[in-house]
């Protein structure tokens, strides 16, 4: 692992275009701004030289709890006394991606802009490593996952929801028996008055907490997708929506063409920074600046979304609350 120290000083000057391009939230860095936090008011605790270091201002103590409970309060902190935030790059070079993005640039026309993305790219590289490591979560899977819930989530609520979406289709049926197939056991039964349908849909309505057959479809399509439905898979989301943003970030360089969308240079860069992220393999087809524009030119047409946090669903009803004293939920 590679770690550096990536000044805040730059970090201030880059936020705008992390936040606006690649949806940068300081929370993704929470551990690394405490750590400064911790070194700013617990005086005596660190080094002289971990205070020159990472702190622009001497150190001072202070109550932890005062300035703790309100993390954004401590993020702002951070940002008016740190010196520098710790990064772990992974595999990651820091001068790799520096050296990667001047190759293209001119520097007779190089521009504060494009150290400025050269920065931000940098500082991209580090969240989609701490993304890949933490599987989204980054440094709240403790307080963001509940494992009943997530099993609720996870492996319960779909099967209710297809069960609710099955018996409140209206469909025409010339017998009302029901075929049940468990533990390699089928039994089939006459369901007399259609008995087990009113035991069930009651059930469903009661503990599902949603309200039409409309709103059951819409969250199987959105949260719940079968396989080789919705088309890519999270990982190909993400490196689709990395090309994209960063090929939008791109038309600030200087190595831009005006009312261009890609030229060579654009593409030939996009290229080595989305193989050096390993979000393009090298003996892909995708590895081809013909494919790399074919891709772009659909993403414009359908830009992509995508969301780095991985905050498990936190469904329920009133009906079926989750709390310390009960087993399950269901």
């Amino acid at each position: 692992m590679a770690y550096i120290n990536f000044p805040i000083e730059i970090l201030k000057k880059i936020e705008p275009l992390l936040e606006g391009y690649f949806s940068y939230e300081r929370s993704m860095f929470h551990l690394e701004f405490e750590e400064i936090h911790n070194i700013y008011i617990q005086n005596g605790k660190y080094s002289k030289e971990q205070e020159e270091t990472y702190l622009t201002v001497p150190s001072f103590k202070q109550s932890y709890i005062e300035t703790a409970l309100n993390t954004e309060k401590m993020y702002e902190t951070v940002m008016q006394v740190g010196k520098a935030i710790v990064l772990d790059m992974g595999d990651y070079d820091f001068n790799k991606i520096f050296q990667m993005y001047f190759d293209f640039v001119n520097e007779e026309t190089i521009t504060e802009t494009d150290v400025d993305i050269a920065y931000s790219l940098v500082m991209v590289a580090a969240l989609y490593y701490k993304y890949v490591m933490t599987d989204g979560f980054f440094d709240f899977r403790d307080f963001l996952v509940n494992d009943l819930q997530s099993i609720y989530n996870t492996f319960v609520r779909p099967d209710l929801l297809k069960l609710y979406e099955m018996f409140h289709e209206k469909k025409h049926i010339k017998s009302n028996a029901i075929r049940i197939e468990y533990n390699n056991e089928v039994i089939t039964l006459d369901n007399f008055d259609n008995w087990f349908m009113n035991m069930i849909t009651p059930y469903l309505d009661k503990y599902l907490g949603i309200s039409s057959l409309e709103e059951v479809q819409k969250e199987l399509e959105e949260d719940y997708p079968t396989k080789g439905k919705k088309g890519r898979k999270k990982n190909s989301l993400v490196a689709d929506w990395i090309l994209w943003q960063t090929s939008q970030l791109l038309q600030h360089s200087s190595f831009a063409d005006a009312n261009v969308q890609i030229n060579k240079s654009q593409a030939a860069f996009l290229l080595d920074y989305m193989k050096y992220l390993g979000l393009i393999e090298e003996d892909s087809l995708k590895n081809d600046a013909l494919n790399l524009r074919a891709t772009l030119n659909n993403l414009k047409k359908n830009p992509p979304k995508f969301n780095w946090w991985s905050i498990p669903k936190q469904k329920e009803s009133p009906n079926n609350p989750f709390n310390e004293h009960i087993q399950r939920a269901w």
